[in-house]
């Protein structure tokens, strides 16, 4: 089945082609936001690597648990690292334990699933600040996953959510 949504103008829409009968079904959907894009870039990989400890740990839980990364790593001299991966990538965690600020990511890529990962360029890089990048990654998981409960976990810098209401200065 296909799935297709719309966001702002002048956007595309994020198309997700999934086999029929390969709609994965899970307790329990993690969607990890991973913009590490700049300074953070290793310390929100070890954060990644964190969780396929962490799904390593849960492996026996009678609940299943599925953890999926849209990760933007950096390629900016002097932030990028030879363990942290540049560009955009969407990994599939397994629950495999690994080496902490090493290279290594127990994952399936998903990346080739995703059109909309790609610019006009052809390079593998998406606007991580982007409401519209946002809205793809989670129309991507919903066509891909389906879930009794979905959690979404967003990493980068910032002040957190805030309306109007509840301004950065009201903090």
């Amino acid at each position: 089945s296909d799935r297709s949504g719309r966001e702002g103008a002048g956007s595309d829409a994020a198309r997700v082609s999934v086999e029929k009968g390969r709609v994965e079904q899970t307790d329990w959907l993690v969607l990890f936001y991973a913009d590490g894009d700049n300074n953070l870039s290793p310390v929100i990989w070890r954060n990644v690597q964190q969780a396929c400890n962490g799904l390593a740990d849960m492996s026996s839980a009678k609940k299943t648990i599925k953890a999926v990364v849209l990760w933007d790593g950096t390629a900016r001299a002097g932030e990028a690292t030879q363990q942290v991966p540049s560009g955009t990538y969407l990994f599939d965690l397994n629950a495999e334990k690994t080496t902490l600020g090493s290279a290594v990511l127990p994952a399936t890529d998903y990346s080739s699933t995703a059109s909309w990962l790609r610019g006009t360029d052809r390079n593998q890089e998406v606007n991580m600040a982007d409401p519209a990048t946002l809205t793809k990654f989670l129309l991507w998981a919903q066509g891909r996953y389906s879930a009794a409960r979905t959690v979404l976990v967003m990493s980068d810098h910032g002040a957190g959510s805030h309306t109007n209401r509840t301004s950065a200065s009201d903090r």
